[in-house]
């Protein structure tokens, strides 16, 4: 996938009271992002982290690549209910039948390009909202691209009207929304496109990474996130407000803006702790995105900076870095479903869609997260699908068929 742009960012110190923003780097990627109260903590993801990803140019083994992302949701669902993406597709992996798999929630990004690529980024968004309404809770367009008035605001109002409009009766489904820096929200040189985005949006993701200020204390860690959220808070409106991104690197050195602040793991850890025990003024219950669910590899040659690889979670290897970091889900925070499977049953007729899986057994998640989909149907075709039923109907005894009524 060509012309990934990516403005690693950002952040803002306080002086009299005002809010000054630096910007980190220019490179090719994505950004970091978490949830809220352990329940509510959500995770920034990208694929790009996986040794299956060509992420220095090349085509991929799109069976591998569906394997690898599949692992990763099934790991992040250990540990978060919201997942936002930046892309929607990658390589024609949707996204949403993955996220369904696992009850993941998803904030859906749509990757804002003029290439040619961008119309597979609107059908997959499409899909998503027509298949999994229970999945997408809101479509994301725009990625700190306001920076230097890089994108406007109504090329990201036109990327979501074209979603609606191809959406038609089904638009109200989902909510709308934009991602940019904390920067660019308190600039006066941008209220109007700013005030344009909030008048027409229903969510309004902000970023702020209080690494990136010089005055960042440990000891408090998230004051600085908080004077800044308010900061927006008090001038846009405040039901409209997600926090999108934040984090801290487990490693690298200091940057150049933030020079007394080292990245480390315990430093991860503590900021982290603070995050989910943060919770501004009626924002309980909402997702409070962590950047991100892994580490970059080091092979990567779009990231120029060396903290920016050290954001995630996990490692590129999927490894835990620390116990407890992040926390796990409690019994009621997960939703995972369960059917009693019938091998050698086949169910015929009342087809609604299909969807990849390894194993019938996780064909369950994604049917309960299919709108309609009441019962399933599971064969080795393409490597396992998924047949998603309207109902159980007629079933006849087939070999290497599992099937299941869905609660």
């Amino acid at each position: 996938m060509a012309g990934i742009k990516k403005l690693f960012s950002l952040v803002a110190a306080l002086a009299l009271g005002a809010a000054s923003a630096y910007n980190e780097s220019s490179s090719v990627g994505i950004h970091r992002n978490l949830g809220a109260g352990s329940g509510d903590i959500a995770a920034c993801y990208t694929p790009f982290h996986s040794w299956q990803y060509p992420v220095n140019g090349g085509g991929a083994d799109v069976n591998a690549l569906r394997q690898s992302i599949d692992d990763d949701f099934r790991l992040m669902s250990k540990h978060v209910t919201y997942v936002r993406t930046y892309y929607a597709q990658h390589f024609g992996i949707e996204i949403a039948p993955i996220a369904a798999k696992y009850n993941i929630k998803l904030y859906l990004g749509v990757f804002l390009t003029k290439e040619s690529w961008g119309a597979s980024e609107v059908t997959a968004a499409v899909n998503a909202v027509n298949n999994y309404p229970g999945t997408v809770e809101a479509i994301i367009v725009g990625n700190e691209n306001m920076i230097n008035h890089d994108e406007h605001s109504w090329d990201i109002l036109n990327k979501i009207n074209e979603i609606k409009s191809r959406l038609g009766g089904n638009a109200g489904r989902v909510k709308y929304g934009t991602v940019q820096r904390v920067t660019e929200y308190l600039d006066s040189n941008f209220d109007s496109e700013m005030w344009q985005l909030a008048n027409n949006l229903d969510i309004l993701g902000v970023n702020i990474y209080p690494f990136f200020d010089n005055g960042y204390d440990a000891s408090r860690p998230t004051d600085l996130l908080n004077t800044l959220w308010n900061m927006v808070g008090n001038k846009y409106p405040r039901d409209k407000l997600r926090l999108t991104e934040t984090g801290f690197p487990t490693a690298g050195s200091s940057s150049s803006v933030s020079p007394r602040v080292q990245p480390s793991l315990a430093g991860s850890v503590n900021y982290y702790e603070g995050v989910v025990d943060w919770n501004p003024a009626g924002y309980a219950g909402r997702p409070k995105f962590w950047f991100q669910a892994f580490d970059r590899r080091w092979d990567d040659k779009t990231v120029y900076v060396e903290l920016e690889r050290h954001f995630g979670f996990f490692t590129v290897d999927k490894q835990y870095k620390q116990g407890n970091f992040p926390h796990p889900l409690t019994a009621s925070s997960s939703n995972t479903g369960s059917c009693n499977l019938e091998n050698g049953i086949d169910y015929s007729g009342n087809d609604i869609g299909s969807a990849w899986s390894a194993s019938a057994a996780n064909c369950c998640g994604i049917c309960k997260g299919f709108q309609g989909c009441k019962a399933f149907s599971w064969n080795n075709y393409n490597g396992g699908t998924c047949w998603l039923k309207s109902g159980k109907g007629g079933w006849a005894n087939n070999g290497g068929v599992v099937s299941a009524v869905v609660a």
